[in-house]
């Protein structure tokens, strides 16, 4: 049962994990287009 627990916690930790990972990456991605919409606008 320890096992048990110890896997589910795993997993938990890392989807949670991932989906900061995946959270920081649309971040960065949506900095990168406003700074593109930024320079576009400027020239």
């Amino acid at each position: 049962k320890a096992r048990l627990q110890a896997e589910a916690k795993a997993a938990e930790d890392a989807r949670r994990q991932a989906e900061a990972a995946a959270a920081a990456e649309a971040k960065k991605k949506r900095e990168r287009e406003r700074e593109a919409a930024r320079l576009a606008l400027q020239k």
